[in-house]
């Protein structure tokens, strides 16, 4: 989930949207993804889910998956304090 592999290569050069309802597109792009894994599940459905899935359920990716990106943290002006900070140490680096 790297913004400048995806998001801004899909800009091809052009000029980075205004903000709409005060959320850059920067900050867009991680909402989209919050949404896509946005969902209800019944308990038991969850507790079998995550006894038979080996992919988490929507609500661990949206708060894990994003915190582990430094753009994020950028994006948002996330701090040390905030709710679900990650140091930058202890987020893994893949790319």
């Amino acid at each position: 989930m790297r913004i400048e592999v995806g998001y801004h290569l899909s800009l091809q050069g052009k000029k980075v949207p205004e903000a709409i309802d005060g959320f850059s597109g920067d900050q867009r792009f991680f909402l989209s993804f919050a949404q896509v894994w946005r969902g209800k599940i019944r308990p038991e459905a969850l507790k079998r889910k995550i006894q038979e899935d080996v992919h988490p359920w929507g609500e661990f990716r949206v708060n894990g998956a994003p915190f582990n990106v430094a753009e994020f943290y950028k994006v948002f002006d996330i701090k040390p304090g905030d709710k679900l900070y990650r140091a930058p140490g202890q987020r893994p680096s893949i790319w």
